[in-house]
């Protein structure tokens, strides 16, 4: 097949403007990709490698003596950066150390329970590049279960027990006494409530409404 001149110069034009086009596309889609790996990459001169993750800070969610003192089984929070492609967090052992597979992450936080045999320390994360993360700062304690706070007088509304003379929540006043939801740590296992307002009996303090 002859093309004229101007034919020639129209095919030119559309196969030019054909390659354009795809080589936008394609551009396109390798940009995707890096955007939806940004999180976990990093470019280190022309190379593109696994950022490395940071650890900021540890919570304790669930079967918790305190924020920073979990026991075994509990559920704690590392917060930080690059945290999405974590597969494991190393926690200070009784003997060696011992790890955890995440429970749920993202690129802040990831969540892991505490392994049975962790012991007081500064975990830290593992990616499953193998890039290990700093030590979390601060040192998360580890305790028995039975150091968990116990709820005392887990009532809200009036208590009867015992004889009319002895029935704790009687109305006085139109007023009835209520138990008051606290952890031990904050009040103790006794507690007496005799009057409205904040009660003191015996170095306990309670409260009555």
């Amino acid at each position: 097949m002859v093309f004229a001149g101007k034919d020639k110069t129209a095919l030119a034009a559309a196969l030019t403007a054909a390659i354009t086009a795809a080589m936008i596309a394609l551009v396109s889609l390798a940009g995707a990709s890096t955007a939806s790996a940004a999180s976990t990459q990093e470019r280190i001169g022309g190379l593109t490698v696994p950022a490395r993750p940071s650890l900021k800070g540890v919570e304790c969610l669930k079967k918790c003596v305190s924020p920073r003192r979990a026991t075994p089984g509990a559920v704690v929070r590392f917060t930080g950066t690059y945290l999405d492609g974590v597969k494991k967090v190393v926690f200070p052992g009784k003997k060696d150390p011992v790890s955890s597979r995440y429970i749920a992450r993202t690129g802040r936080a990831v969540r892991v329970e505490v392994p049975r045999g962790a012991d007081d320390g500064r975990p830290y994360a593992v990616d499953s590049s193998g890039n290990r993360s700093n030590r979390v700062p601060g040192t998360l304690e580890i305790l028995p279960a039975s150091a968990i706070p116990v709820e005392v007088f887990p009532v809200d509304g009036p208590v009867d027990f015992g004889s009319s003379g002895a029935r704790f929540g009687a109305g006085r006043a139109g007023r009835a006494h209520r138990g008051h939801r606290a952890a031990q740590p904050e009040l103790d296992r006794h507690l007496s409530c005799a009057h409205v307002g904040d009660v003191g009996h015996g170095g306990h303090l309670g409260v009555a409404r």
